[in-house]
């Protein structure tokens, strides 16, 4: 994602994240796939990502076993 290669990016993710909160939302990232990326909105305080940096699409059935070692 360029918000990790252009401050103009970040700070248009910071604003929506920022409405998001004051609006009383939890946001999530879509489409995470660096840990760069994911360190880049943890510190813009995103409250919840998801992604390949996180886990390879699983079967349904998968989840659960999946979601228990990934605490």
């Amino acid at each position: 994602m360029a918000m990790t290669h252009d401050a103009r990016d970040s700070l248009i993710v910071q604003s929506h994240i920022s409405l998001g909160h004051n609006l009383g939302l939890t946001l999530v990232a879509e489409g995470v796939e660096s840990a760069r990326l994911l360190t880049a909105l943890a510190g813009l305080a995103c409250d919840v990502a998801q992604g390949h940096r996180i886990s390879e699409p699983i079967p349904a059935a998968a989840f659960d076993a999946w979601s228990l070692t990934a605490r």
